[in-house]
């Protein structure tokens, strides 16, 4: 059952919602500006109450764009054996979403006990023989259509069609198949999230993608706790890094996820979980990182938007006790809203209305 303060919430921003987004194509979906955010698939579900607060109070700070990430499994990252549960719950919350008068982007990843057991990651996947890849893309390809149909029938914005899986880029026939599939079931936008800027340059598929993904965790100091313009200038080398990329493929760059930690030493190995490597709180740098962060790219041309990672679908996740990604309840949401807002993209160029 809602409680009041939920409902309240959710009224006060539907209020203002002119109409629900329609499914992009052409011109518009080219030059959509990406304000968003991810919420991760746990804790909650993405349809309860508590997670249509999380979408209704992210508007408010300026979020025009929110992003899901429905997970598939691997038991063994060296075997092609890829599982998912189908998540009923996805399609319902893509139309609650837009009913905020949010877009959304649907970005499936895959997930094994490993990356916590054996401090490995999505990166490390890999078959150890022709028969085990012909094996992984079929049940992967499988994976991904799902949630592409998914994405058709409830006009989700935008798919992502692959996080972070660099080893896996020489299968060329099979990644260009999967697009060719995609294309076939869904006919929103697609990009990939590649892992960094180095897999980013190597992406043999960029053509057929309407975006550049690149999940940016970059190291910008090997200071705890560096100042303002030492976290600005660490971009420098990056920001030089995208523009040629993005020149060289004519495609715009979106930041598929980006984030930082709120804890001492933030900013030397953005990648870091909490789980396996703790810090002593520092909300203040997440927010100075978020920052320099917005400074450095918001005014780029070639910048099609960002999703910071993570929100959780709890409205009380976070805080100012909490040392992990999320933003929630911590002062880094000012700067969210601050940046975001000055985008203005629900009526300024993101393709909505």
């Amino acid at each position: 059952m809602k409680s009041a303060s939920i409902i309240v919430l959710i009224l006060a921003v539907c209020a203002g919602c002119a109409r629900a987004p329609q499914k992009q194509t052409g011109k518009s979906a080219a030059t959509a500006w990406q304000t968003g955010i991810t919420v991760a698939d746990e804790p909650g579900n993405y349809n309860s109450d508590e997670a249509l607060a999380v979408y209704a109070n992210a508007k408010s700070l300026g979020v025009r764009w929110i992003g899901l990430t429905p997970a598939g499994f691997m038991y063994d990252i060296h075997k092609p054996q890829v599982r998912w549960r189908e998540q009923q719950n996805i399609g319902d919350a893509i139309d609650a979403i837009h009913a905020l008068g949010l877009a959304v982007t649907l970005k499936p990843y895959l997930w094994s006990g490993q990356f916590y057991r054996e401090n490995t990651w999505t990166g490390e996947i890999e078959m150890q023989s022709e028969s085990d890849w012909m094996t992984f893309f079929h049940q992967y390809d499988d994976f991904i259509l799902n949630y592409a149909r998914t994405a058709e029938q409830h006009h989700a914005e935008l798919l992502c069609i692959g996080l972070e899986l660099p080893k896996t880029l020489p299968r060329t026939v099979d990644w260009n198949n999967l697009i060719r599939q995609v294309r076939g079931v869904y006919h929103g936008m697609i990009t990939y999230a590649s892992a960094g800027i180095d897999e980013a340059k190597n992406v043999p598929f960029w053509v057929a993608m309407d975006f550049i993904g690149v999940d940016a965790y970059c190291s910008l100091s090997d200071k705890s706790s560096p100042t303002d313009q030492e976290l600005y200038d660490g971009w420098k080398p990056f920001v030089k890094q995208l523009d040629s990329l993005s020149a060289a493929q004519g495609k715009k760059i979106l930041f598929t996820e980006a984030g930082y930690r709120s804890c001492d030493g933030a900013a030397c190995k953005p990648w870091e979980w909490a789980e396996t490597n703790p810090h002593p709180v520092d909300v203040q740098l997440q927010a100075r990182c978020y920052e320099a962060l917005c400074k450095s790219f918001f005014s780029k041309p070639w910048f099609a938007g960002m999703y910071w990672w993570k929100y959780y679908a709890t409205p009380t996740a976070g805080g100012l006790d909490d040392n992990d990604f999320t933003p929630q309840n911590k002062p880094a949401e000012k700067v969210i809203k601050k940046w975001y807002s000055a985008m203005d993209s629900l009526h300024a160029g993101n393709g909505l209305e």
